[in-house]
């Protein structure tokens, strides 16, 4: 999955992303490429391609207000409430995915290019 932020690191997440504060990695290089990171010294942009771990993942709508996966349906009777592992987030031109535990995602390559 690639990767066009700033790092791995949720401090620096946007509050405000559309599936909240985490770390987003796209199945679509071209859509990362609207998020590479441009060094002004070389006229280079990058991004990552990723290793990640998405686990068992559900489909929801956008919210910005998203800090961590939802909690699975099956466990709301139960005592131990069991959440899922990262968000798919579909837009119109990638399937995302969003985790909020950085430990799920090891930065493989580090892609540069020009356009």
């Amino acid at each position: 999955l690639y990767h066009g932020q700033d790092g791995f690191d949720l401090k620096f997440a946007s509050p405000t992303g559309m599936w909240g504060r985490g770390i987003y990695f796209a199945t679509n290089a071209v859509y990362s490429n609207d998020y590479s990171h441009f060094n002004s010294s070389t006229s280079e942009y990058q991004f990552f391609l990723a290793k990640t771990l998405v686990g068992d993942t559900t489909v929801v709508p956008a919210s910005s207000s998203l800090t961590m996966p939802p909690v699975k349906q099956s466990t709301l009777a139960q005592h131990e409430e069991e959440r899922y592992d990262s968000v798919t987030a579909i837009t119109d031109t990638s399937v995302n995915y969003v985790l909020y535990d950085i430990g799920r995602a090891y930065p493989a390559y580090m892609i540069t290019y020009k356009k």
